[in-house]
Order: C-alpha cells, then sequence, then structure tokens
C-alpha cells in the first residue's frame, strides 16, 4: 500500500487506542505549611488594620489641629480688636470728651485744697478743718 493510503487507513479504520489523560496528584499540604498560611493571613489582616487605625488616629488628630488653628486665629481677631479698643481710649481727646460728658471738668479755685505739710497733723479730720 501506498504510504498515503496507509497513514489515510490506520487513521480512520484502525481501532484507536484511547487517550490517557495524566492527572497530576493532587499536592499534599502538611500541617505546617498550614499554619504557616494560616499565620500570614493573619499578620496581613492585623497590618491592614494597624494601617486603618493609624490613619484614622491621623486624621483625628489633625482635626483637633484644625479646631485649635481657628480658635488661635479667633484669640488674635479678639486681641486685634481690645488692641485697637486700648488704643482708642488712650486717645486724650476721646477722654476729654468722655470726661465733658460726665460733667467732669478742671476744679475751680474754690475746690482746690491746699495743705501745709511743715506742721505735723495727727488726723485727717485736722487736715481737713485747717483747709477750710
Amino acid at each position: 500500500m501506498n504510504t498515503v493510503h496507509q497513514y489515510a487507513y490506520e487513521t480512520e479504520y484502525a481501532p484507536r487506542q484511547q487517550e490517557q489523560t495524566y492527572t497530576a496528584p493532587a499536592p499534599q499540604t502538611s500541617a505546617r505549611a498550614v499554619v504557616i498560611s494560616v499565620v500570614a493571613a493573619m499578620l496581613v489582616f492585623l497590618t491592614l488594620i494597624g494601617l486603618i487605625y493609624v490613619k484614622y488616629s491621623v486624621a483625628a488628630m489633625q482635626m483637633q489641629i484644625n479646631h485649635l488653628q481657628s480658635s488661635i486665629e479667633d484669640k488674635e481677631q479678639q486681641a486685634s480688636r481690645l488692641q485697637a479698643r486700648i488704643h482708642e481710649m488712650e486717645n486724650v481727646a476721646v477722654i476729654r470728651e468722655k470726661a465733658e460728658a460726665l460733667g467732669m471738668g478742671y476744679p475751680d479755685a474754690e475746690h482746690v485744697l491746699r495743705v501745709d505739710l511743715s506742721q505735723p497733723v495727727s488726723s485727717s479730720h485736722e487736715l481737713l478743718e485747717a483747709g477750710d
């Protein structure tokens, strides 16, 4: 027979051999490998929990910092306003206007009391009588 025909005959009419599929045996896992896997998974889990906690702590501290900075800015504004009021109150013209509004003024000659301190005085009552 011709080789081409022989090949066709063998492939079509010859009894077929069953193909054997090779199945790898299931890997045997030892108790030690299981323990190592569980420990590694726990370490990864705990690391993630730790990172979440650190991120939360940083966020909480940042909120406190923002609150304190806001409080500092409020206090600085309040100090600035109070400083402006102090400068306004130190102004002589403003003091004079407020004194005049209250009926205050320079004393007249009759309101001036002259005291002679060259002589000893035993009581404030004698001092007032000496002024009259």
